[in-house]
């Protein structure tokens, strides 16, 4: 506007049609630019167009100046020769024009500082949007990780629990069979000891009552014989007893018949008799002592002869009881080696099983060991792959959301570089040549060029890298066992399909 002023000389139009035109078209602007000063602040796309449009006009407000100036000095001159009224007037006109240009960049300058200031506001808030999100990610990533860290150590603990569990069953399995064979042994034993007691009894009750049997079939042997010498003995008793009583009766018979003939010669008769009687008594009473003794004399002898037979026969007796006793014996002696040899030879195979059996457990409880052993390196490997795999997620979501937020960054710190520049430009267009001093402190306003949301992202990545570490040795797993693994794992990369 300010060119199309300076320049209406030069329309080659006469001075009685243009002026009444251009001092309207000059009123009309600028009540237009009262107006448009009146009127409420624009958003913020419109101002960026128009300070972008007003950029332009200044660039080229910049390269036209040298040329303005010398036009403008060109048509003072004309002007000067002209009358005076119109000089004035344009004179007015341009200072008016002028004020407005400079009250409008103004305004401008307030409204941008202004949009500025909201700009920086909506950086502050995005920046604790983006610190939101960052402190939402990692609370979100450490509770992931608390979880898988607690699920690893309930699988492991579930695991170990199972392993101990199936050591334990087995631990019992191996002493109940241990206890169960000690029992089958203690059985067999106290079946083999009754067996022999039982036996023991039956042969001494057998041997008892054989020489029960023995014994009363020689006593009734012996009284068998000693009652038929009885017999005999009192037969002749008996008999003498017979004899004696019918010699009386004969006698007495006799001398009662004899009594009236020897009446008269009674004393001879009587001493015939006596004598006749003495002598028989005499003769009687020898012959049944010889009897008597001979009685006794047999009896005697057959006591003496049936303590000799009873004594052969106990001794006989006695004899065929310790033999029996020491057959018996040295079949029991035998038995009982035979007994002890089966029951050592069951003693061994039960210690070479008692043996293989704790030979076998001590490999299965080694076998269980290598595989408790190669799970933990298995898990150990996979927690490994797992923190890799998770590290790597995180470095991706990390960088992820750095790349949308660097290219949120960079669009609004190159936003904010070409609102600086406007607004250089702006001050250079408005203060001119006593302002240029001024134009290099007016700049960056103290705010790195370097985004503090880099940093900070930095730093929280490092804060949590260190929080993976602290994580990875806070884990149960000893140290000698990861070496061993890493090892191992260096060894056999070579053969790992």
């Amino acid at each position: 506007f300010f060119e199309f002023a300076l320049r209406g000389r030069c329309t080659g139009m006469s001075d009685g049609d243009t002026r009444p035109g251009y001092a309207a078209m000059l009123r009309e602007k600028l009540n237009s630019l009262e107006r448009k000063r009146d009127e409420e602040v624009v958003p913020m796309g419109q101002i960026q167009d128009d300070l972008a449009a007003r950029s332009r006009t200044q660039d080229l407000l910049r390269q036209k100046l040298p040329q303005r100036d010398s036009e403008a000095n060109t048509d003072a001159w004309q002007l000067a020769g002209g009358p005076p009224e119109v000089a004035r007037a344009l004179s007015t006109f341009v200072s008016k024009i002028d004020d407005l240009l400079t009250a409008y960049q103004r305004q401008q300058l307030e409204l941008w500082r202004e949009e500025q200031a909201s700009i920086q506001n909506k950086m502050n808030v995005a920046d604790e949007e983006y610190g939101h999100i960052e402190e939402a990610v990692r609370a979100k990533y450490e509770g992931f990780i608390r979880e898988v860290a607690g699920q690893h150590k309930r699988e492991k603990q579930k695991l170990q629990d199972e392993v101990e569990l199936h050591l334990i069953q087995q631990e019992q399995a191996l002493q109940a069979e241990v206890h169960r064979m000690q029992q089958e042994c203690a059985q067999f034993e106290e079946n083999v000891r009754r067996k022999y007691e039982e036996l023991l009894a039956a042969n001494s009750k057998q041997r008892q009552a054989d020489a029960q049997k023995s014994f009363e079939k020689s006593l009734e042997n012996l009284s068998v014989k000693t009652s038929g010498e009885r017999e005999v003995a009192e037969r002749l008793s008996s008999v003498a007893s017979a004899a004696e009583d019918k010699a009386f009766q004969k006698y007495s018979r006799i001398l009662e018949e004899r009594r009236q003939e020897w009446k008269q010669d009674e004393e001879a008769r009587v001493e015939r008799a006596r004598r006749e009687a003495h002598s028989q008594y005499e003769q009687q009473i020898t012959s049944l002592e010889a009897q008597l003794d001979l009685a006794k004399k047999a009896t005697t002898d057959s006591d003496e002869k049936w303590v000799l037979e009873l004594r052969g026969m106990l001794d006989k007796q006695i004899a065929a009881n310790q033999s029996h006793d020491q057959e018996l014996r040295a079949r029991h002696e035998r038995e009982l080696e035979e007994v002890r040899e089966r029951c050592q030879e069951q003693v061994d195979f039960l210690k070479s099983e008692i043996e293989r059996l704790t030979k076998d457990g001590d490999e299965e409880k080694q076998q269980l060991n290598a595989k408790v052993r190669k799970m933990k390196i298995a898990l150990s490997k996979w927690r490994h792959d797992y923190l890799q795999a998770a590290q790597q997620h995180y470095d991706e979501s990390v960088r992820k959301v750095e790349e949308q937020y660097r290219d949120q960054i960079h669009r609004m710190q190159a936003e904010i570089t070409r609102l600086r520049d406007q607004e250089r430009q702006a001050h250079h267009a408005l203060a001119g040549p006593s302002h240029s001093s001024s134009r290099a402190s007016f700049g960056p306003g103290g705010v790195s060029l370097v985004p503090p949301e880099l940093k900070a992202s930095n730093e929280k990545l490092g804060y949590l890298r260190q929080t993976l570490h602290r994580l990875w040795d806070a884990l149960e797993v000893p140290t000698v066992d990861i070496r061993v693994f890493l090892l191992k794992a260096e060894q056999a990369l070579g053969n790992v399909e």
